[in-house]
């Protein structure tokens, strides 16, 4: 289906990528470019600022180190795992400036590279990530409308309603995601029927995610195998309620045959 493109009244990709592309690497200690570094993990990893903490999650460390597949991201979390952690960063779980500091210049040494130029690759493949999601949040919001709009109605925004029920999932049902949604402080022009468009979407979808503490290209994969399988079950439905109706018109016919003594 195709679908027209709600007008963006804000880019949430501009002013992050404006902001890491200013960021100057070249030049630095190697002391302050890793504490940059950390801090532009944290900022990415949680955009939304409620959630974000002091420390960084492993899975999230290594999603910005390394390539995103399966087993890059094993192989790196049991990397870092190596180096143990302090019991005030939750050992397993998160690790804290000091860590990710030491982490990041071992890891350097191992690749052959220098700080700022491994630093400055982060950053970079950090911008392309950040684009990609954003395509990828974007064909996730038409998949929405579509489904939303399969009865060929002309779905340009979506309502709270759709939107919760589009992202229910095996962590938050219904009346949670829509808790999350609330919890976020838009405007009141936007509180309309159908009030979220495409730069809201991507907003709350991004920081559900870091909420979650997934990648958006997992969990957008996760949405659209929903939405398939939502299809299945509703072809499925239709199947079942068309043999209905028809076993119940063949019993009918035959009910009526016997009384015409047929």
């Amino acid at each position: 289906m195709d679908l027209d493109q709600p007008e963006a009244s804000a880019n949430p990709e501009l002013e992050i990528v404006a902001k890491y592309q200013d960021l100057q690497i070249v030049g630095k200690p190697d002391d302050q470019i890793i504490k940059d570094a950390f801090n532009m993990c944290n900022e990415w990893a949680y955009q939304d600022q409620r959630w974000r903490p002091k420390l960084i999650s492993i899975y999230q460390f290594s999603l910005y180190m390394v390539k995103e597949d399966e087993e890059t991201l094993k192989t790196f979390k049991n990397y870092v795992m190596s180096f143990g952690f302090p019991e005030s960063s939750n050992p397993g779980s998160w690790i804290d400036l000091p860590i990710f500091s030491e982490v990041f210049k071992d890891y350097c040494s191992k690749l052959g590279v220098s700080v700022e130029k491994f630093a400055q690759e982060r950053k970079d493949a950090m911008i392309s990530r950040i684009r990609n999601d954003n395509k990828i949040i974007k064909d996730v919001f038409n998949d929405c409308r579509e489904w939303f709009g399969r009865d060929g109605q002309l779905i340009i925004k979506i309502s709270d309603y759709k939107f919760c029920s589009y992202m229910e999932n095996s962590v938050d049902n219904y009346d949670a995601i829509m808790n999350y949604l609330t919890s976020f402080d838009f405007p009141e022009e936007f509180t309309s029927t159908d009030w979220i468009d495409l730069p809201i979407f991507t907003k709350v979808f991004q920081c559900y995610c870091s909420k979650l503490g997934v990648s958006v290209e997992k969990f957008a994969q996760e949405r659209k195998e929903a939405t398939i399988l939502r299809i299945q079950k509703e072809m499925e439905m239709k199947r079942i309620d068309m043999e209905t109706r028809m076993s119940k018109e063949r019993v009918k016919k035959a009910v009526m045959k016997l009384k015409n003594g047929e």
